[in-house]
């Protein structure tokens, strides 16, 4: 745990260097499939006088079956990036980076920029120079009122609940799992008395639960530990939905919702993958 530990750490110091931005990642469903959201949230209250849209992406061919691309199929997209980056540099200085969009083998770099005059050409002609027999997209279209950045990028819910499930769903995401597939996920749970421990148990049995351990730990407030098995999707709005009920239903028993996982070693592996991932972003996203 403690190579964890370093990357949560390398995480925080490069976030608190660049602490006038503040990026977020998160899952969404779209057509049925799930999308890969990474946001600046710094634009929600802030907003420079940029009044166009420009989306700009390409396709990879190395991409898990969930549609998230592999280590390659990003190092493809992050070089395409980079390319995006130094074309707009050169043609148009006032512009900004606001979001990154993953869907189906697909990477999309969302900017507002000051001005359009040549940008369509001058990425054109770079991207037939580089990407010539690859699948690449340019949008770009006026957008005053940022209506897609509210509208695409800017999570719709805003609470914790929100951003510690999507921590977890976005690890497992980046990490190929399917969202749609059913997983044994565990639930835990802590209570100050254990009578009230077994008065929870026996309500929730009727939604199809299974004891995975019952445990006291000595010196806590809560000492009465409670870990379920329930057989579920993983869909983000169904998540949010279980973990809220879960954490209301806990507090009416003298209790409290303390998250899920799948198994530890899967978990700790995949928020491992997720922090050196975002690492590799923050860098590529301020350099």
């Amino acid at each position: 745990m403690s190579n964890l530990f370093t990357l949560i750490f390398l995480v925080l110091s490069v976030t608190q260097v660049y602490s006038q931005d503040d990026w977020f990642s998160y899952i969404t469903e779209k057509d049925k499939e799930f999308m890969a959201v990474t946001t600046n949230l710094r634009y929600d209250n802030a907003k420079p006088n940029y009044k166009n849209l420009l989306i700009v992406g390409k396709t990879t061919q190395k991409c898990h079956k969930n549609g998230y691309p592999t280590e390659l199929g990003l190092e493809e997209l992050f070089t395409f990036s980079d390319t995006t980056a130094q074309v707009l540099n050169r043609t148009v200085k006032k512009n900004r980076l606001v979001g990154v969009l993953t869907y189906q083998c697909n990477g999309f770099d969302v900017f507002y920029i000051k001005d359009t005059v040549g940008v369509r050409s001058a990425l054109e002609k770079v991207y037939g120079n580089y990407f010539n027999n690859e699948k690449y997209y340019i949008f770009l279209k006026q957008d005053k009122r940022w209506q897609y950045y509210k509208d695409i990028l800017f999570p719709k819910r805003f609470t914790d609940d929100f951003f510690i499930n999507q921590e977890l769903l976005t690890a497992l995401f980046y990490d190929g799992y399917n969202l749609n597939d059913e997983y044994n996920l565990i639930h835990w749970f802590y209570f100050k008395k254990e009578k009230y421990r077994k008065k929870f148990l026996e309500k929730l049995k009727v939604i199809n639960v299974t004891v995975h351990s019952l445990k006291t730990i000595e010196g806590k407030n809560h000492p009465y530990e409670l870990q379920l098995v329930r057989k579920d999707q993983l869909q983000p709005a169904f998540i949010d939905e279980l973990t809220r009920t879960f954490g209301i239903f806990a507090e009416s028993y003298g209790g409290f919702y303390d998250g899920w996982g799948i198994k530890q070693k899967t978990i700790a592996t995949a928020i491992l993958n997720f922090y050196a991932l975002s690492i590799t972003k923050i860098h590529h996203f301020i350099f």
